[in-house]
Order: structure tokens, then sequence, then C-alpha cells
């Protein structure tokens, strides 16, 4: 009974949400707000809050896996909507066969 419980309690947390397309329109409107004067503040919140997280991952002795696991999540956090205010280039995929291999060698 405690294990079905738990299985509930688990899986009633762990339930995904659709992730909506991020387009170079939303890109262009969090960039413009990050440079806002609130932008430049939470830019400033967000730093401040990663260094105090890093600050207590190495101060802490009690709990050093918990607390190096909040400084690194909440970084990772902070570097994801970093990462959404960056124009995102796909690169081109050049293609390993292409007309002027020399593949015809191998035809039987």
């Amino acid at each position: 009974m405690l294990n079905r419980l738990r299985k509930w309690l688990w899986g009633r947390n762990e339930t995904w949400v659709e992730e909506p397309e991020w387009t170079r329109e939303d890109e262009e409107r969090f960039k413009s707000f990050l440079a806002t004067e609130t932008g430049k503040k939470l830019k400033r919140v967000l730093l401040n809050l990663t260094l105090r997280n890093n600050a207590a991952a190495v101060r802490e002795k009690k709990d050093l896996a918990y607390h190096c696991g909040c400084a690194i999540g909440f970084n990772m956090a902070v570097s994801a909507l970093e990462t959404l205010a960056q124009t995102q280039s796909i690169p081109e995929v050049e293609s390993d066969l292409d007309d002027s291999s020399d593949l015809e060698r191998y035809r039987p």
C-alpha cells in the first residue's frame, strides 16, 4: 500500500507540459525586455542569486552534494534564460553522400 502511495505521489509531481515553440519574435521581445531597467534589475538579481548559491555550496560543511546541486541547477536555469535571448543560428548540415562522392566503384 505504501509503495502504491509513493508511486502515485511521485508520478503526480512529474507531469510534463507541452513546451511552446520559441520564435524569433519571442526572442526579440525577451531581448528587448532585458534591455529595459526592469530587465537589467532582473539580470542583476539572478546574478546575485547565482553567486549566493555558489558561495553557499563552498561554505556549507553539511550536505555538500545538496548545496552543489542547488548551485549548478540554479546556474543552469539562468543560463537557459540567457540562451532564450540569444539569436539561435542553425548551421547548414553537409550531407556525407553528395553527387561528387566516389560511390560508383562499390556498385555491383
